[in-house]
């Protein structure tokens, strides 16, 4: 491309030269303040050219990736991404489209894939018509690409909650019209999901009970409140009443406006049936609200001891994998925010477990475990978190704890169980253990103790082992049996 800048320089004035230069500057602020990588395509010869940024985003000095071409690209796209590249191409070469806007998978110097937005626009033809330059840009988008995995994800999760709970549930207009319904709110109703998403709340409610709703409802869309609870009585499609206990909640939009509503309908009618039933026998209204009291009582008392077996492993008493996973995602946080970040795992297993289940029977196995819970427990300091990972497995969290800590805590761990009092005959444990790297996250920290305990399996059980890098040379046998 010709730049008359250049080749005839006596035709500008001092006024123009400094307008150019004013110009120049401008671009190259506007480039560096946007942090964007650069690039210049010669697409008939393939030369290319790179700003420094470019190379950075992906981990280079720009003379590291000399002599630079189009190869150069080609050879740090990710494969998959190449025809989609080369479709957005083709469409500009041929005037189809305007610009080259395509997000793709950069190889960063260290071996990951750096998610870019690539962008750029052919700026001169022959007269041939076909593309001679092209000029654009390289935007790092990996942070966005994250979040936008992670709220894929929370959204598949709420999605498989709404669908699959045991509860009614519905996601409802401001107008009240249900705009989703899970299949159990169907059964609640007995409408079939066409059926109610054509139809609001309101239509389906009991007259006596709507003023009360409609109040709760419209304090929420003025911002007096965000959710409320009430018990209320729906007609089901064949004319009875349906008792239910209703929870609203709402989604606002940024701006504080209501987006909708995610409503929650526990069918009560056979507890209200049944306090109908007890009501007939009691003569005096006290007794009756006492026993509506119970029966919340009850309720509270069976959600939380619901909540406990959510959590507990009925045998051992120890927390469960859910309570690992949950522990386990915060400590991560605060660990990846400290300077000096500390964070260890160890997955146990006990060695031949089988074969003592089989030689003395599950209750004496079932009373081995909860044994081994107990010495976990007394050998662990108060926070560390001790969990049964299921079957014969326990895993152990140990926040604040390097990987030397988290070997010796190991060997503590295997010596007492080795030297404990076993009722019918001795047992032994096997253990791997995993601290945590920048980088690294939850499943695997998880995996790579698991692998290390498999490896001192392999090693001849009742012994500890440490996951290290692939490119440590340290030694993975902390300590075994005698």
């Amino acid at each position: 491309m010709n730049h008359p800048e250049q080749d005839h320089p006596a035709q500008l004035s001092e006024h123009e030269l400094a307008e150019l230069l004013e110009t120049r500057q401008k671009y190259q602020a506007f480039i560096e303040g946007t942090n964007v990588g650069t690039w210049e395509w010669n697409v008939q010869t393939g030369e290319t050219r790179f700003n420094e940024r470019w190379a950075e985003i992906l981990g280079y000095r720009l003379e590291e990736l000399e002599p630079i071409s189009i190869e150069t690209w080609l050879s740090l796209a990710h494969p998959d991404d190449l025809q989609k590249s080369n479709n957005a191409l083709q469409a500009c070469f041929t005037g189809e489209a305007e610009f080259y806007d395509v997000e793709c998978r950069m190889r960063h110097k260290d071996g990951h894939w750096v998610w870019v937005l690539d962008r750029g626009k052919i700026f001169s033809r022959g007269d041939d018509g076909q593309p001679l330059m092209m000029y654009g840009t390289h935007l790092d988008i990996s942070e966005q690409k994250n979040r936008e995995e992670q709220l894929r994800k929370s959204e598949q999760a709420f999605s498989n909650n709404f669908h699959h709970a045991g509860i009614g549930m519905a996601i409802v207009a401001t107008n009240g019209l249900w705009l989703q319904v899970n299949h159990k709110l169907c059964q609640i109703l007995g409408y079939a999901e066409n059926e109610l998403l054509n139809l609001t709340f309101q239509d389906i409610t009991l007259e006596e009970d709507l003023e009360k709703d409609l109040s709760l409802f419209k304090q929420v869309i003025s911002g007096q409140r965000d959710n409320y609870q009430i018990e209320k009585r729906y007609r089901h499609k064949d004319g009875h009443i349906v008792y239910a206990l209703l929870s609203v909640a709402v989604v606002r939009k940024q701006d504080g406006s209501v987006e909708n509503f995610i409503s929650q309908i526990l069918d009560i009618s056979d507890l209200r049936l049944a306090q109908g039933q007890i009501s007939d026998l009691l003569y005096k209204a006290e007794k009756q609200n006492q026993l509506l009291r119970d029966t919340q009582v009850k309720l509270e008392a069976a959600n939380v001891s619901l909540l406990e077996q959510s959590v507990t492993d009925p045998l051992t008493a120890l927390g469960n994998r859910r309570v690992l996973n949950t522990v386990l995602e915060r400590e991560l946080h605060r660990t990846r925010r400290a300077e000096d970040g500390k964070l260890s795992v160890i997955i146990l297993d006990v060695d031949f477990f089988k074969s003592y289940n089989d030689s003395f029977g599950h209750p004496e196995g079932d009373r081995a475990l909860k044994m081994l819970a107990d010495i976990l427990k007394r050998e662990c300091r108060a926070y560390d978190v001790v969990t049964r990972f299921g079957g014969e497995e326990f895993a152990i969290l140990l926040p604040d704890t390097d990987r030397v800590t988290a070997l010796e805590v190991a060997e503590r761990l295997r010596s007492a169980v080795e030297l404990a009092d076993w009722p019918n005959r001795a047992l032994t444990i096997s253990l791997g253990s995993c601290s945590w790297l920048t980088g690294m996250q939850g499943d695997e920290l998880i995996r790579f103790a698991d692998e290390a305990l498999y490896e001192a399996k392999r090693h001849g059980r009742n012994c500890c082992m440490k996951w290290l890098p692939p490119d440590s040379q340290v030694s993975d046998t902390v300590a075994s049996a005698s």
